[in-house]
């Protein structure tokens, strides 16, 4: 099996990378390298640049995509509208139309951010969403776009 994994040095990606490549072969992309090894291949690159991930995609044939990348900083997104979107939206809908039409997999990494906090008690997936800062709204989006394939899970 061939994994792609986004956003392949943060926290969640770095992770995956260092689990999934004991077993299969890992194909990873941030803007900077992270965790080196057997079974990892890496591509570095700015996700937001839609001709470049569609490359890696169209050349790796892959699998899977874990999509982990993401701007975290809800301050930053306030300010950077355009690029949470480029990043949590738009690329979110290039993967999803590439793995659509190769018949593999995605998984779209998000956020409890989505929900907006006031209920008492956990959160389901059934309950109604109500992103309160541009982070969540991007994230939901993309969240829409995963689910909107076949062959996808949000998480």
């Amino acid at each position: 099996m061939r994994i792609g994994i986004t956003g392949a040095s943060g926290m969640l990606g770095d992770a995956l990378l260092s689990q999934l490549s004991k077993s299969y072969e890992v194909f990873a992309t941030s803007r900077n390298i992270g965790s080196e090894g057997k079974n990892i291949n890496w591509d570095c690159y700015d996700l937001t640049n839609l001709d470049s991930l569609k490359a890696w995609l169209n050349k790796n044939k892959l699998d899977v995509v874990i999509h982990c990348a993401a701007i975290v900083d809800v301050d930053f997104c306030e300010e950077n509208f355009d690029l949470s979107k480029a990043l949590h939206v738009d690329t979110t809908q290039v993967i999803s139309k590439h793995m659509q039409s190769s018949s593999g997999k995605l998984i779209y990494i998000s956020t409890d951010s989505v929900f907006d906090g006031k209920k008492l008690g956990t959160y389901n997936e059934s309950e109604i969403t109500n992103p309160l800062n541009i982070y969540a709204k991007t994230k939901l989006q993309g969240e829409k776009i995963a689910l909107s394939i076949d062959n996808s899970l949000v998480l």
